[in-house]
């Protein structure tokens, strides 16, 4: 059938979750303020209207069965898949839920923004862009990633990637050939442009630091913009975890 006038896209966002990192095994289900992260993330992400449904992707290894069976629990939708080839992974959950855009989140990233999901999700629905993202030129802090891509860019990647490290880093094909796509990169506000800043959860200096950031705020959906106030105002809290190293 014709995409026409009345067509509604299916906004499939993926978050993806596993329990075996290397740094910090189990961070997904660590708390924040009595709320494990991937519950965070979900709620926060629910806020975005943009989304049409949010599942979690994760492995069939069986170290991921604890993370089921508490997203099973919670009533929370889920796709397992390869362990390894994490592209096949998503590539098979948007197939599965008829995925016309897909947006890729991280288990890691606790304090992700509806604000800023529905911002670079807009910049691709009804335009010809491909790949939509606000860290192709990193502006905002490490955290507040936000990745969109059309059904029909990840067939590409599918079909003409060739590499491991493709395969187990869903968008990098893209980044790595950026002749092949059109995309777009979406530049935080001028005065909130902290891109030396950590706000994802890779080792448990990280969760430290969320975790004083929360009891500042007591505010689950607390904002991006109150999030940088408080740690403008409260600059000590930014060397918990200014030694930690990024994973390329």
């Amino acid at each position: 059938m014709e995409k026409n006038e009345y067509f509604s896209p299916i906004v499939l966002c993926m978050i993806q979750a596993r329990m075996d990192g290397k740094r910090f095994p189990g961070k997904v289900l660590k708390n924040i303020n009595g709320i494990p992260i991937i519950s965070l993330i979900i709620k926060r992400a629910s806020k975005a209207k943009i989304i049409s449904k949010i599942i979690v992707v994760t492995s069939r290894n069986k170290k991921d069965d604890i993370l089921v069976e508490y997203l099973e629990r919670q009533n929370i939708e889920f796709f397992r898949g390869s362990e390894n080839n994490v592209l096949e992974r998503f590539y098979e959950a948007a197939k599965k839920y008829n995925a016309d855009y897909i947006i890729r989140l991280t288990g890691d990233n606790p304090f992700v923004d509806p604000n800023i999901i529905n911002k670079v999700v807009s910049e691709i629905l009804g335009k010809n862009y491909e790949y939509v993202s606000n860290d192709l030129e990193r502006t905002y802090p490490l955290g507040f990633d936000v990745e969109v891509l059309t059904f029909a860019a990840l067939e590409k990647i599918i079909h003409l990637a060739s590499k491991s490290e493709d395969y187990e880093h869903v968008t990098l094909f893209i980044r790595n050939n950026p002749k092949l796509f059109l995309t777009k990169n979406i530049l935080a506000p001028v005065n909130l442009r902290h891109p030396d800043w950590r706000l994802t959860v890779d080792e448990p200096n990280d969760l430290e630091l969320i975790q004083k950031i929360m009891k500042i705020s007591s505010d689950e959906f607390v904002s991006f913009e109150e999030i940088i106030n408080i740690l403008e105002n409260n600059r000590d809290l930014i060397s918990i975890n200014s030694h930690v190293k990024q994973k390329t």
